[in-house]
């Protein structure tokens, strides 16, 4: 099974257009630390490995949830500062899986070459680049939680016409998101080309983070999701199973679907 790396990402005018009458306070959020620290990754060729202090100590920073979320609660004046945050992780998680992506130039006319190209070398930089990739999924899995709340109180002080095409598709498409993102790390769990350590980091996250993210989630896919749980060959790892136990329980019995969930 493949490693599937699967992040929403929004482009900074919809951002803004989302998020046009918030000030962009940050309170708790350390963003401008994070973005530093992921700028020096992204400014690295190749791809920096863990083994290399300094990207070790740029790689702490970058998935310090505590460090650079703190504990909230966030409100609708912080979403830009951590759109911005997610954003960057998204960014960090793409400079891994896509490593190498410049040798597909010469399939660029044969689209059904270049994607079957694209997939296997996602692939296998999920694989060689596990170790760096962990804890950035990890970490951007908690990010995304921390946005469900303040989205969903965005939304819900609008007027109709306020909900205007382009905020009503950035909000889908976070959701779309968050739904993708579940779905790769669920289909992870039991993947044994990923260490058994790797799939305990990133996991653990999303059962520590399933309750906002399930909010976002309609009814129908959190059947959908635990149907895939259920299909999934057993994992001898205890700590697996207990996050992905508590994935399930909190995916039966989440409430009903409103906010960014209804979009």
């Amino acid at each position: 099974m493949r490693l599937r790396i699967c992040y929403w990402k929004l482009g900074t005018a919809t951002v803004l257009a989302i998020a046009s009458s918030s000030v962009a306070a940050s309170g708790a959020l350390n963003a401008r630390t994070y973005i530093d620290a992921a700028n020096e990754l992204l400014l690295r060729d190749p791809s920096p490995r863990k083994s290399d202090p300094v990207t070790a100590r740029w790689l702490e920073t970058v998935t310090d949830v505590q460090g650079i979320l703190g504990s909230g609660p966030y409100e609708a004046s912080n979403m830009i500062s951590l759109m911005s945050v997610c954003g960057m992780s998204v960014q960090l998680a793409a400079r891994y899986t896509l490593e190498g992506f410049d040798q597909l130039t010469p399939l660029a006319n044969d689209k059904v070459k270049l994607s079957a190209a694209l997939v296997k070398l996602q692939t296998e930089n999920a694989v060689t680049y596990q170790d760096e990739l962990a804890g950035i999924m990890a970490f951007s899995i908690a990010c995304m939680s921390r946005e469900v709340a303040p989205m969903n109180e965005f939304l819900a002080s609008l007027s109709p016409e306020q909900l205007t095409p382009i905020r009503r598709q950035g909000a889908a498409q976070m959701r779309d998101g968050i739904r993708a993102a579940i779905l790769g790390n669920i289909s992870l769990s039991s993947d044994v080309s990923i260490s058994v350590e790797n799939r305990r980091i990133i996991v653990t996250s999303l059962a520590a983070n399933i309750d906002a993210l399930a909010t976002s989630l309609p009814e129908d896919f959190r059947r959908y999701l635990v149907g895939v749980m259920e299909a999934q060959p057993s994992v001898s790892d205890a700590d697996i199973r207990r996050a992905m136990s508590h994935i399930s329980e909190v995916l039966k019995t989440q409430g009903p679907c409103n906010g960014v969930c209804g979009i």
